[in-house]
């Protein structure tokens, strides 16, 4: 039953691998100005996804921008979404 398992799983676990190797993820760090106040950004989307794709705006951690909410921010657009980060400087 085991032998049976691991051959039925092991190629599943290759297609999702595979599907993440294609996936082309854009990262971009963005600024803008609104007023006089400059922003940094943090936007991510994949380019292989064509036509209009949903939004997410991801809010940091009290402490800033850190490697987390950029992660989060990846993971979103591997989901299929255009998710990014506004930072105050």
């Amino acid at each position: 039953m085991k032998i049976l398992l691991s051959v039925f799983f092991t190629p599943v676990v290759v297609l999702l691998t595979c599907m993440d190797v294609l996936a082309a993820i854009n990262i971009k760090k963005i600024g803008y100005k609104q007023g006089k106040t400059v922003l940094k950004g943090y936007l991510a989307y994949d380019d292989s996804l064509k036509g209009k794709l949903p939004g997410v705006l991801v809010v940091h951690e009290w402490n800033g921008l850190q490697s987390y909410a950029k992660q989060r921010t990846e993971h979103l657009a591997k989901l299929g979404y255009v998710a990014a980060i506004i930072n105050s400087s």
